[in-house]
């Protein structure tokens, strides 16, 4: 049905009540380890599909841009469906966005962001470990001088992770600010009042009273368990003997057949955490099991045929020893200090 706006006003009910809370829900459910990963990029598809088929009756706001955005999923991930819903909204409210995609490097990010004198950056992560490139970009952004805001969201982060980014590595705070956006929805707000010349002061103070009380240290008795362990004693290096087709330094596998591969799938790991069934019991598991079993079958008969699944690996042999608690790793061509 069309709302009263007309059918644009439709599309965005329908994003903004039936899309984004059904999107939530399934988040919520596969958090909760009773909706298994595969489900939830289906989910996904669908949502993708929808956003796509509703932008055509988004109505975009007339006139001059209110700001510009440098837009990315953070490199290593491959998430995009919170990212695409910002740009929808955001595109559909006077901004205009520089989509860099998913998986962009901090210094493709950083570069759009220059050469597009952007107003603010935004950065979508779904995994702990991807979201660890946000306060990389943020101290690199502090390092080279510069005072463009960050917006940061996606399932993997919360409200404290990004009080806490906008502490650099050097122990200053970000000038530009990290705000988090729990939603597209939050990221307009924020952008807004960010591009509001009368609203920005009070932002910004809002921003750093909120990292200033992340911060505050209380004292507390010293105990036990605070105590600094003991440093280890230096280890003096000894000479290795390496077989004779092997040398220092690395080594890059660019192709490893798949059929070597697939006989060391965790399969224990992958349907009980990474497939969700981490709670299933008895008769569950067992129909599970024998589900999960046909779907991997599927998947590696679709790998080897279609080739979109193409392992490499790294790995080397380098001279090291300790010192204290570091560890000093030597490049293959320098030789070991003389031992004595």
């Amino acid at each position: 049905e069309k709302g009263v706006g007309g059918i644009g006003a439709a599309a965005v009910h329908v994003l903004n009540h039936v899309l984004l809370p059904a999107m939530k829900e399934v988040g919520d459910k596969f958090g909760a380890g009773e909706l298994i990963l595969p489900f939830v990029l289906q989910s996904a598809e669908v949502m993708k599909r929808a956003v796509a088929r509703l932008e055509t009756y988004l109505e975009r706001a007339e006139g001059a841009s209110k700001g510009r955005l440098v837009l990315a999923t953070v490199y290593g991930d491959v998430h995009d469906i919170g990212k695409n819903l910002v740009k929808t909204i955001l595109s559909n409210n006077g901004y205009e966005v520089i989509d860099l995609g998913k998986q962009a490097p901090a210094e493709t990010i950083l570069q759009a962001a220059e050469e597009h004198q952007a107003d603010a950056i935004g950065l979508s992560a779904l995994l702990v470990s991807t979201s660890k490139q946000m306060p990389l970009i943020v101290n690199e952004l502090h390092r080279r001088g510069k005072r463009i805001p960050v917006l940061v969201g996606g399932a993997a982060i919360n409200r404290r992770f990004g009080r806490r980014i906008n502490q650099t590595e050097s122990g200053e705070l970000y000038e530009g600010g990290v705000f988090y956006c729990k939603d597209a929805f939050e990221g307009l707000e924020t952008m807004d009042a960010l591009q509001d010349p009368s609203r920005r002061g009070a932002v910004m103070e809002s921003l750093r009273e909120e990292v200033s009380r992340e911060f505050e240290t209380k004292t507390r008795p010293r105990r036990k368990s605070d105590s600094v362990s003991p440093r280890r004693a230096a280890i003096q290096p000894r000479p290795v003997s390496l077989p004779p087709d092997v040398s220092f330094g690395v080594r890059v596998v660019r192709e490893i057949p798949l059929e070597a591969v697939f006989p060391y799938i965790n399969k224990k790991e992958l349907f009980r955490l990474s497939w969700g069934a981490k709670n299933a019991r008895g008769a569950e598991w067992e129909k599970l099991q024998a589900e999960f079993e046909t779907r991997l079958a599927e998947m590696q008969r679709g790998a080897l045929r279609e080739g979109w699944l193409q392992p490499q690996a790294v790995y080397g042999y380098w001279q090291c020893q300790s010192e204290g608690d570091e560890l000093i790793i030597y490049p293959p061509t320098l030789a070991l200090p003389p031992m004595g």
